[in-house]
């Protein structure tokens, strides 16, 4: 008896609430998700890849290497539509061609969003959890190529992430335009209802209304001391566990991780400078997928991206 696969993948973008959107699907009845989120196999599907930047064996110790593992995460299926998000496939042209090979009837949900705050969210992501060792984004970007040809992890491809255009050519080249469901950060913030029903109707299974949480938001933390506590698998364990029931504690970790959290803005004059050297990518985006993303190009005078929470 052949051990079940995924139905579909989740293949981008980092920083555009796929974790959210994991999560939402996740609580859907007719619907298995991985038991690993962002097992990254298709990264290392021909050899395995050990990155070497600051903190990459932390971050990537959930990768998969080995096929069987990978098809463990599906075991518990049972008949469902099974999927996996994976940020990371997008970007890496080598991808589609080994998804092609082990999964060649797979649909994939693509999450986009304005290229500029993803890129900045990526930067005060890992600002965030004290990996990012320069505080300038400026420097940062400039770093960019020299990081990760030294190997490392893709995560750190603060701009090369946002080459949607780029990135999209191998994929639509090696599967039908039908099996892309492309969706924005926008409209998973604005509706999120919406949003979500799209993506039941593309999977084939019934709407579904879960909890529309905002999973592992972005910015910086105001208090150290408070995010380290917050981080933690159980925050409020000890006596809270008897006084509090434990929806409220979910919800005082949600409040708190929401008041601790600020985000600076990015600089107007770095804003306008990547919003024109991403406006190719932006408008291939729009010829593949017949998109309309006018507020991800350059705005007059350079007025910058209001900065927001990021899923």
């Amino acid at each position: 008896m052949s051990r079940p696969l995924p139905d579909f993948l989740g293949i981008g973008v980092p920083k555009a609430g796929t974790t959210s959107l994991h999560r939402y699907l996740a609580a859907h009845p007719d619907v298995a998700m991985s038991r690993t989120k962002e097992p990254h196999y298709f990264v290392h599907a021909d050899g395995r890849r050990a990155w070497c930047g600051p903190g990459d064996d932390r971050s990537t110790a959930g990768d998969v290497y080995a096929w069987d593992d990978y098809q463990a995460l599906f075991e518990d299926a049972g008949g469902r539509v099974a999927g996996e998000f994976s940020p990371q496939y997008l970007a890496d042209p080598a991808v589609p061609a080994r998804v092609r090979r082990r999964l060649p009837d797979a649909r994939f949900l693509l999450i986009l969003r304005d290229p500029v705050a993803r890129a900045y969210s990526n930067f005060l992501h890992l600002r965030r959890n004290h990996r990012e060792p320069v505080a300038d984004f400026e420097q940062a970007l400039a770093l960019e190529d020299e990081r990760l040809a030294a190997g490392w992890e893709p995560f750190w491809g603060y701009r090369n992430q946002s080459r949607y255009g780029t990135h999209l050519r191998p994929w639509l080249a090696a599967f039908p335009r039908d099996r892309f469901l492309a969706l924005s950060l926008d409209e998973l913030r604005r509706a999120p209802r919406e949003a979500l029903h799209r993506v039941h109707d593309f999977l084939g299974v019934a709407h579904h209304d879960p909890d529309y949480e905002v999973h592992n938001a972005g910015g910086v933390a105001r208090v150290e001391f408070l995010r380290q506590r917050l981080q933690r698998a159980a925050p409020f364990g000890g006596a809270s566990r008897y006084v509090l029931p434990a929806f409220l504690r979910r919800r005082l970790h949600r409040s708190l991780r929401r008041l601790n959290a600020r985000y600076p803005p990015i600089d107007p004059a770095t804003d306008a400078r990547l919003r024109q050297e991403f406006l190719p990518e932006v408008e291939a985006v729009e010829r593949a997928l017949g998109l309309g993303l006018a507020a991800w190009k350059p705005r007059p005078g350079g007025a910058a991206a209001p900065s927001r929470p990021a899923p």
